[in-house]
């Protein structure tokens, strides 16, 4: 039991910190420093820092999430890492963030933006529509089509998303 206080008490501190950092005119570029700066890394820091929105404490976290505090504090501490958080968690947390378990899982470090793309796949489908012209199409690994609009946005979205990737990494690896 005395463990189980010992993490409340360190988690509330650092929501507590979360309090003081904020700035009142804080923009989203400042706020995303300050979360990947959070002891425990980026999902930690977002997720504490929406339960200060929501002025939660940190017991109330723990069962919106489905999980114990001493699981959060060890994610918090580092002893556990957000990049091995199970599937289950990465949808609690979507669902207590409101966005998609993948974008839990991106932040938690568990994807990388990377492993959405495939270059031999990009190859082959830019390759196809410089054969066919109009009304080319290519089909994805899942089975969906991609029509001509699509397959001329893939170059940039491959830019796009190593750039944010790069971004995400580099932040991850710095703080």
């Amino acid at each position: 039991m005395k463990s189980q206080t010992n993490d409340n008490k360190s988690l509330s501190a650092s929501m507590k910190e979360i309090v003081l950092e904020r700035k009142p005119d804080e923009s989203a570029t400042e706020r995303w420093k300050r979360l990947y700066r959070a002891k425990g890394g980026p999902l930690v820091g977002w997720l504490l820092d929406e339960a200060v929105n929501r002025k939660m404490d940190v017991p109330a976290l723990a069962r919106e999430l489905g999980v114990t505090i001493g699981y959060l504090s060890q994610l918090h501490s580092g002893m556990r890492e957000t990049a091995n958080i199970s599937r289950e968690f990465a949808a609690a947390c979507g669902v207590y963030l409101g966005v998609p378990a993948v974008v839990v899982q991106v932040v938690a470090g568990h994807l990388t933006l990377l492993d959405f793309v495939c270059a031999t796949d990009l190859d082959r489908w830019v390759e196809q529509l410089g054969v066919e012209g109009e009304g080319a199409s290519a089909q994805l690994a899942c089975g969906a089509q991609l029509g001509t609009e699509e397959l001329w946005l893939l170059p940039q979205l491959v830019q796009v998303l190593t750039s944010v990737a790069s971004i995400h990494q580099t932040r991850a690896r710095f703080g």
